[in-house]
């Protein structure tokens, strides 16, 4: 994953945050509003967005799938995204969808109390990357922790 879209996922999941905004998020609001937000950058770089916040395409395989193509034919996964806001094993079992994936982009997104369960959390889930066995050099992952506080925590990894 470039640093640059990166720090623009980065970046629009902040805004989403503002002045406790996200004090009155539900579970499926969130949802929505982060696949809202991650799929514009998506759009402005010329990648059709599958997801169910995109209606006209509806999800592909992932939470949210970015697809670059010519002339009707899918030439290259951008990024996939799985977003989970339930108990560390729902978010557990989410994740294991992203590994086995060739994307440019890996983004998972979850929720925790802390920004040190957010760590905990991560923790265990480069734990799992560093035992696939399909792993390759290169592979990046970009961690966001929707935090209690109402904020995200993010974490890059390469491996």
């Amino acid at each position: 994953m470039s640093p640059m879209v990166e720090s623009q996922i980065e970046g629009a999941l902040r805004a989403l945050c503002p002045g406790g905004k996200a004090e009155s998020w539900d579970r499926g609001r969130r949802a929505r509003d982060v696949k809202l937000a991650v799929g514009e950058i998506g759009k402005r770089l010329g990648c059709q967005v599958y997801s169910r916040a995109h209606p006209d395409r509806g999800e592909w395989i992932w939470d949210m799938t970015w697809i670059r193509g010519k002339d009707g034919l899918e030439e290259e996964i951008v990024l996939a995204l799985e977003s989970e806001w339930g108990s560390p094993q729902e978010i557990f079992n989410d994740f294991q969808k992203l590994m086995p994936t060739r994307p440019s982009h890996r983004v998972m997104v979850f929720q925790a109390a802390s920004s040190s369960a957010a760590e905990k959390m991560t923790k265990g889930l480069l734990e799992e990357v560093s035992r696939y066995r399909g792993k390759r050099p290169g592979d990046r992952y970009l961690f966001a922790c929707w935090l209690e506080s109402n904020e995200f925590w993010f974490y890059r990894h390469v491996v």
